[in-house]
């Protein structure tokens, strides 16, 4: 199964650094190239691309048109599978916006765009934190936390992502200084919110297998976070398990089923090891609905093993984004580099479910890992 990375180019990034503008924006582009001074961002971007060279077979990249992806991607030898139209040229905020939303309706896992602050902040507008994404840095004021160190980082995490390798997720800040007081020498950042953004890092070093003491301080930090975390007259949906019914301890004092599917509402239970029909009799109160699951720690499903009355018609009532996957990470670390399996006995609804997806480690603490069964490639006439 290929990783889908959509790649976002600002064909000005960096280019009022070198004409001492402090930054891009504004008129300060048109200065800088009237003084003969040009972006680098198609050099960093090649350098991202090289190191991916040997995983190329592994991806399916999608970009914009012209200079805002394309041209590199050719010029590096990657034939995009989607080219999504830019409107303007020169290029604006707006075609940036545009794209970030049209390759997140695409459903890619991952959104790779290069830039500064200013493109990051464009990229936020368009799709918040509903997008894993990450920032290959090529702007002149890069105070945002959704930066990689450099390409090579940049595409390093990729690779994690494509191996199956266990990488942390957060929030990070999208901030961005105002070009016009920097000029006269005032720094002034503001906090404009926050993107999900995959860390490269040493993510298992603290991890002791077998460690029974450890695994359940673990689950109760899980079990807080998500206690702490609860949105009021939402109906929570829990899986079976031995990782969910500590989530399940902490919601109430009356005792979860370990095998079975039960609901709460505002820390108390609503319905207890329902079956599919009572289950989706209750969805269809129109109430706020989360789901929590696990996976089965020996196979790695998330569905179909075990919790069959979380069927294709409650998952897709229940929807994707407002499903959260709990597991420790010696749990995940022993899937050893497999992904998240399923089988709801629709293989193109399973296909609609895979992709990366946020696992709850620990209180505040996410990893991204693979969820989806390896199908065959579909024929692809335009490459990739």
């Amino acid at each position: 199964m290929k990783l889908s990375v959509g790649l976002i180019v600002n064909p000005i990034a960096g280019i009022g650094g070198k004409a001492a503008l402090k930054g891009s924006d504004g008129d300060a582009a048109t200065i800088a190239r009237a003084r003969g001074f040009r972006s680098a961002v198609t050099e960093r971007v090649a350098t991202f691309l090289a190191e991916l060279d040997a995983f190329r077979h592994q991806i399916t990249l999608l970009t914009c048109q012209g200079e805002m992806g394309e041209r590199v991607c050719r010029e590096n030898a990657w034939q995009p599978a989607t080219v999504v139209p830019v409107n303007h040229c020169p290029t604006t905020a707006g075609d940036t916006k545009k794209a970030a939303l049209s390759l997140k309706a695409q459903g890619v896992d991952l959104l790779v765009f290069a830039g500064g602050d200013g493109t990051a902040r464009d990229v936020f507008d368009a799709v918040g934190d509903s997008t894993l994404v990450v920032g290959l840095p090529s702007g002149v004021k890069m105070h945002s936390g959704v930066f990689a160190i450099n390409p090579v980082a940049a595409a390093r995490v990729v690779i994690m992502l494509i191996r199956g390798e266990v990488v942390s997720g957060r929030q990070g800040e999208v901030r961005d200084l105002d070009e016009s007081l920097l000029r006269s020498g005032q720094v002034q950042s503001r906090y404009y919110g926050e993107m999900l953004t995959p860390q490269e890092g040493r993510y298992l070093q603290n991890v002791k297998c077998g460690g029974t003491e450890k695994e359940s301080i673990v689950l109760d930090e899980i079990a807080s976070y998500l206690y702490d975390n609860l949105v009021p007259d939402c109906l929570y949906v829990i899986g079976a398990g031995s990782t969910t019914q500590a989530v399940k301890q902490k919601l109430s004092d009356e005792p979860g089923t370990l095998l079975g599917v039960d609901i709460y509402r505002d820390e108390q239970i609503v319905a207890k090891d329902v079956d599919e029909p009572a289950l989706f009799a209750l969805l269809d109160q129109n109430n706020p609905v989360k789901l929590i699951v696990t996976f089965t720690g020996a196979q790695g499903y998330l569905f179909g093993r075990g919790n069959q009355q979380l069927s294709r018609r409650i998952l897709q009532k229940i929807g994707r984004d407002n499903t959260i996957v709990i597991a420790t990470k010696t749990k995940i670390k022993s899937l050893n580099g497999r992904p998240l399996l399923l089988d709801t006995g629709d293989i193109e609804f399973d296909r609609q479910l895979s992709g990366l997806i946020p696992v709850c480690t620990g209180y505040e603490d996410h990893v991204i890992y693979r969820l989806g069964n390896d199908f065959p490639d579909e024929p692809d006439s335009q490459g990739g």
